[in-house]
């Protein structure tokens, strides 16, 4: 999802730690939408379960494959290849009818259970991560999907399922602390440590929910679901010893905690995002000594791996991390405290590709996130 950069005023109290909504290019801009005149079709059930597609592929105007004996190998996903033995029907989703945020189970081949026939038009789950243990098949469902469908299709894989994606139907937001499909707003207080979930529709403040007091010393450096269960986290670190904590937040309400590693003197965590693709957020560390980088890659709170990432030049820091050209590939978001300026450094994993200018922002002002 595209970003925009949020702005700290200095003499400001409360910090709005991670802030993730969009405003729409027209509002912004001042024109008015053109209204579509094609209406989205409307999806027949198709009973329990549903099919499934890669990320990667599931873009509107793509011609997919969402059953077939080579669905592994004509799908691509961001965490990567899934199994073989998988063939493109989700028999156990979860909830049931299956929802952007939830997961799903199956079994391997035609075991899966696929229906006798399709309608023309069907909702399709879009996974990112695929895995297989024992006989079990599972995924997650980021976003679902309208595929309007080829004729063809049998529930023997060797007669393929294929269509054309027509419409988004719904995508996981990330930072969404009542699941009501909008981002929302943290806020912490420097002063006192407190925390309130700014419910948002848009640009609208809908409500506020008093959130868990962060203890002295810390602060909320990072807004993400760390354990997988849909709810986004807190991301607690401590510049003055290095360490790191992981809340566990169910809208809210803190309901556990995990530690987490220690930042090395020297080091600043600089964010949090997904590099390596496997469904769990890594960190990203910064040096502002030698303007080196190093991602950590984390499984929850755990640290299970480390690479180098690409050299800041001199005067710039690390504002934020976020995927600005959705690449499925977090991003560095560059600031120069003495210009004002602003930099994308595009990445895949820790390769710097390529980079763009960003705005340049007023006096006074700095980047709290992307």
């Amino acid at each position: 999802m595209n970003q925009l950069i949020q702005l700290k005023k200095t003499a400001l109290v409360f910090l709005v730690a991670v802030v993730c909504f969009r405003l729409f290019a027209d509002t912004v801009s001042g024109q008015t939408p053109t209204p579509t005149l094609t209406p989205t079709p409307t999806p027949t059930p198709i009973g329990i379960g549903s099919f499934v597609i890669g990320d990667l592929d599931a873009v509107v105007g793509n011609h997919v494959t969402f059953w077939g004996a080579q669905w592994w190998k004509l799908n691509h996903l961001s965490g990567g290849s899934a199994p073989a033995s998988f063939k493109g029907f989700a028999n156990s989703p979860d909830p049931n009818p299956p929802a952007c945020g939830g997961t799903w189970q199956s079994g391997p081949g035609n075991s899966s259970g696929p229906p006798e026939s399709v309608p023309a038009d069907i909702t399709v789950i879009v996974s990112s991560l695929i895995t297989k243990s024992g006989p079990i098949i599972s995924g997650d469902v980021p976003e679902m999907v309208i595929v309007h469908t080829d004729p063809g299709y049998e529930p023997n894989p060797g007669h393929e399922g294929t269509g054309t994606v027509t419409a988004v139907v719904c995508q996981s937001v990330p930072n969404d602390f009542n699941n009501d499909g909008y981002p929302d707003y943290l806020l912490n207080n420097v002063n006192t440590g407190g925390t309130v979930v700014w419910y948002m529709r848009n640009n609208v403040h809908l409500g506020s929910a008093p959130g868990p007091t962060v203890p002295a010393g810390w602060r909320v450096a990072g807004v993400v679901d760390f354990n997988g269960d849909n709810h986004p986290d807190y991301l607690l670190y401590n510049a003055s010893t290095g360490g790191t904590v992981v809340w566990y937040v169910r809208n809210n309400v803190h309901i556990g905690s995990a530690p987490g590693p220690t930042v090395p003197a020297g080091w600043i965590l600089a964010g949090v995002g997904d590099f390596n693709g496997d469904d769990q957020p890594d960190y990203l560390l910064f040096n502002p000594t030698t303007r080196g980088t190093v991602i950590w890659y984390m499984n929850n709170n755990v640290r299970i791996g480390s690479t180098h990432g690409p050299m800041l030049p001199a005067g710039w820091e690390v504002a934020g991390v976020a995927d600005f050209n959705r690449d499925v590939h977090p991003d560095y978001l560059l600031f120069n405290p003495a210009t004002r300026g602003t930099v994308i450094w595009y990445m895949n994993n820790n390769i710097h590709v390529t980079s763009i200018y960003g705005p340049t922002l007023p006096a006074g002002w700095s980047v709290v996130a992307p």
